[in-house]
C-alpha cells in the first residue's frame, strides 16, 4: 500500500470520526469509528488490487492467445493450426 493510499486513509477516517478537541486521546465512539473505518478501507483496497490483478492476468492471458506462434510468413500460426 502507498504512503498516498495511507494519507487518504487517514484523512478520510479522521474527517469522518474525530470530533471532540477537548482531549488529546479519542473517546470511546472515535476509537471504534477509526478502526472500523480503517479496516473498511484496508479491505476495500485489498478486494480493488486482486481484482486489477485478476483483470491484468486475463488480459495478458488473452494477448498471448492471439499472438502468433512465429513472426516468419509460412509458419503456423495458432489461428491456422486449429
Amino acid at each position: 500500500m502507498t504512503l498516498q493510499i495511507v494519507a487518504e486513509m487517514v484523512d478520510q477516517c479522521f474527517d469522518t470520526c474525530v470530533y471532540n478537541f477537548r482531549t488529546r486521546n479519542l473517546d470511546h465512539k472515535e476509537n471504534d469509528c477509526v478502526y472500523t473505518c480503517a479496516d473498511k478501507y484496508f479491505r476495500v483496497a485489498a478486494r480493488a488490487g486482486a481484482v486489477m490483478t485478476e483483470q491484468t492476468i486475463l488480459h495478458h492471458a488473452n494477448q498471448v492467445k492471439d499472438m502468433p506462434l512465429a513472426t516468419n510468413p509460412g509458419v503456423a500460426t495458432r489461428a491456422n493450426v486449429q
